[in-house]
């Protein structure tokens, strides 16, 4: 079978509701129902899904009647949109964490001097209280009202209420200025250092002006930061290819519904030969114990027993030594025309099955 299989649907194999009928790469897929699907029935006999990467093209055309409904609104258009009696809009918090990568533990890491420019012996984000103060300084409230206008949930953990791993004796940071000063002074930084953070421009929701902002919130404290955004595609080659950046602001979702490759890719040491460290390596954080728990989760069948050994290595990773900083978990968004429902869900995919006439 070759690349022309798959897309002309000759290849598709599937039990689903819908199967694919055809498929223009950077355009459009086509599904109709499935007379053999053995579930529920569908109400929809035909289903196409459109690529339409712009933001405002994408709402002019839910807008214009062009298509029915679109998912990854703009939080910006959302009181819009709900004040258009043709649409109704839909939310709900999803398993996309945004969260800080921290370069925890390289001796000297390559974006970060002091205020004057000239580079430290030590690399600062090594010291938990430094990351700690970073942290404390993040007000995620402020981000929450003023950045993602409501549509995004502060977190100090990997998952969402209502996902698996998701721990609720975990609180979201307090936003403490003053004693991130204080904790930047214990670790031996009272003036502070400056730092550039990196971060994609055209990949997570309103990705720069989160930076932006941190930028100030970091500035505050005495760590005079600089901010560097640039293309998913360039962002990602530079960090996790090259391994470039010393603190950058990315995301992760979770294709499992656990928090099993937060763990095994985020934090756990990296061991390419299981499969560790080979895609991702954000931190070069290393902490034996934390390994020890993330093998005995991925090894364990109790869900139960399972969920608790993952509660213990992220009250470690995600709180005790923030090897990631948390910040978020997105809203996700969706618009529709009246007449169809949709009933959201923590994934970020939107499936033809999720969608339904109105009663």
């Amino acid at each position: 079978m070759s690349t022309a299989d798959y897309n002309s649907g000759r290849a598709a194999i599937g039990t689903g509701p819908y199967k694919l009928a055809s498929f223009t790469l950077g355009d459009r897929a086509v599904f109709t129902k499935n007379p053999a699907w053995w579930g529920p029935a569908q109400p929809w006999d035909k289903v196409t899904y459109r690529l339409i990467t712009n933001d405002s093209a994408r709402v002019a055309a839910l807008q214009s009647g062009d298509v029915d409904a679109i998912d990854a609104v703009p939080t910006r258009d959302v009181a819009r949109l709900q004040k258009d009696a043709r649409l109704s809009v839909a939310s709900r918090p999803g398993l996309r964490l945004i969260y800080l990568y921290v370069d925890a533990n390289r001796p000297q890491t390559p974006h970060v001097t002091d205020k004057a420019g000239n580079p430290l012996s030590v690399n600062p984000l090594r010291d938990v209280r430094v990351r700690q103060a970073l942290s404390m300084a993040i007000n995620r409230e402020g981000i929450r009202r003023q950045i993602m206008e409501g549509f995004s949930l502060p977190t100090g953990q990997a998952q969402p209420e209502g996902a698996m791993g998701y721990d609720p004796s975990i609180k979201v940071p307090a936003y403490d200025a003053e004693g991130a000063k204080k904790l930047l002074a214990e670790a031996g930084y009272p003036d502070g250092f400056a730092i550039t953070l990196h971060g994609p421009n055209d990949r997570y929701v309103n990705d720069d002006a989160i930076a932006q902002a941190l930028a100030q919130m970091w500035t505050r404290i005495g760590v005079k930061t600089a901010v560097q955004t640039s293309p998913a595609s360039v962002f990602f080659t530079a960090g996790g290819v090259r391994d470039e950046h010393s603190i950058a602001l990315t995301g992760w979702s979770t294709s499992t519904g656990e928090p099993d490759t937060h763990l095994s890719l985020m934090l756990s040491t990296p061991d390419p030969a299981r499969g560790r460290g080979a895609r991702l390596r954000p931190s070069h954080y290393s902490n034996p114990d934390l390994d020890r728990l993330v093998d005995r989760a991925l090894t364990t069948i109790d869900q139960e027993a399972r969920e608790k050994l993952y509660f213990e290595a992220i009250r470690i990773g995600f709180q005790q030594e923030l090897a990631v900083i948390p910040i978020h978990h997105q809203v996700n968004i969706w618009a529709m025309r009246k007449g169809i429902t949709y009933r959201p869900t923590l994934s970020e995919q939107t499936r033809a099955v999720e969608f339904s006439l109105a009663k």
